[in-house]
């Protein structure tokens, strides 16, 4: 055991709680309820680390609304109901205007302090649930959801109520996938909203990569569906890259009394691969719109067609 001589941090610069913190390169973030204060660590001899205030005008207004959003910045609801910024230069709001627009004055403070977030990093988009509506319990009814490269603002409410938010990957190469934890006790995908606009939230699914016994020529995929008014965007990644030449389908069938629908999709010229991964985006134009994929195969051929035997030439020699 030794002494705590140089490794004690008191941040007295407001009188606020310490709320949260987050690492952005080699300092430290602390959120407090009435202001941000930064931590770096410090060579200097008895005083192990350094402590400078950012801003004592706002503090976090939800602990669990704190993201990290690359390595250098992270976001949080404000206790000024904006979303907040976080480097090491400073503190600033994103968009005051827009949230304005978002959170309305007649959500209170003590309705937005239980407010949980999740970030979706392939999509670049964080998402904030909160409670819309000030139902008993503080359930999270509705959502924000922000795209943080073009800084593009989206709000809508929800099926369901949630209680906490996470992403995952199914494998380590597979796309995340953002799951909400509900009060019915189901974890599910966030696919069960509509924007303000009326539309119902887009959800993906993909195959995974798929190794082929040998390699191959890649022409395509066939997928069969259930006949519904909801479209299916298709694109496909091949040996581990990134995914490409989506097309757009409509799951109506050639009749009004078919049951399914084939789809047929085509690469734009063949490409050799041992692994693909296809990727199917359900674009829900209706809250009731339902998408039920049976079976899904790739087309591909040998990268050696065998014509006829060939002859042993040195048996003759």
């Amino acid at each position: 055991w030794g002494t705590c001589d140089g490794n004690l941090i008191v941040l007295d610069e407001t009188p606020g709680s310490w709320d949260a913190s987050v690492v952005l390169g080699r300092a430290v973030i602390a959120c407090k309820s009435d202001g941000f204060v930064l931590l770096r660590h410090s060579t200097a001899v008895g005083n192990r680390f350094t402590q400078e205030l950012l801003t004592d005008k706002i503090g976090i207004m939800s602990a669990l609304s704190l993201q990290k959003l690359d390595k250098t910045t992270a976001i949080c609801l404000g206790t000024d109901n904006t979303l907040l910024l976080l480097s090491t230069s400073g503190v600033k709001s994103i968009s005051y205007d827009e949230l304005h627009k978002l959170i309305k004055p007649a959500v209170t403070a003590g309705r937005l302090h239980l407010s949980r977030s999740a970030v979706k990093h392939t999509e670049k988009t964080y998402y904030l649930f909160y409670d819309r509506t000030g139902l008993s319990g503080q359930l999270l009814n509705s959502y924000i959801s922000l795209h943080t490269t073009g800084k593009e603002f989206s709000k809508g409410t929800l099926g369901l109520n949630v209680i906490a938010a996470e992403t995952f990957k199914t494998t380590d190469r597979a796309e995340e996938d953002l799951t909400v934890s509900t009060e019915a006790k189901f974890v599910e995908e966030f696919d069960a909203g509509l924007d303000d606009d009326g539309t119902a939230i887009t959800r993906t699914w993909q195959t995974g990569w798929q190794k082929f016994s040998e390699i191959g020529w890649l022409h395509g995929a066939r997928m069969v569906f259930e006949q519904s008014n909801g479209k299916v965007r298709v694109d496909v990644a091949v040996n581990l890259g990134p995914f490409r030449a989506a097309q757009t389908f409509k799951l109506r069938g050639n009749g009004p009394a078919d049951d399914f629908v084939e789809i047929t999709y085509r690469m734009p010229s063949p490409i050799l691969c041992k692994f693909a991964n296809v990727r199917l985006t359900f674009i829900h134009p209706l809250a009731a719109t339902t998408t039920d994929l049976h079976q899904i195969g790739f087309e591909i051929s040998p990268q050696v067609i065998k014509t006829g035997e060939m002859k042993d030439r040195g048996a003759q020699a």
